[in-house]
């Protein structure tokens, strides 16, 4: 049981790492969801960093859902 408690430890340590890291790639604007940008004219000056669309953040989250679900669904019953 001890073994079993310290891979989900891990599993769950590394989950958190990777869900931080994704959720800061959507916030800076460099979502997987968006479609390409299309080639523009080089601007003089600096542009702000594209703003996230409400979208990109849903898909995730009901990705994480999704996911959170099938892993609890799929757990040994232990007594």
């Amino acid at each position: 049981m001890k073994e079993f408690l310290e891979s989900q430890k891990e599993f769950w340590l590394n989950k958190q790492k990777e869900v931080e890291k994704r959720f800061l790639d959507l916030k800076d604007g460099q979502s997987p969801f968006q479609e390409p940008k299309r080639k523009k004219r080089k601007r003089y000056g600096k542009e702000p960093p594209p703003i996230p669309s409400d979208e990109s953040f849903a898909k995730f989250a009901a990705e994480l859902q999704i996911e959170f679900f099938v892993k609890v669904k799929t757990m040994p019953v232990t007594n």
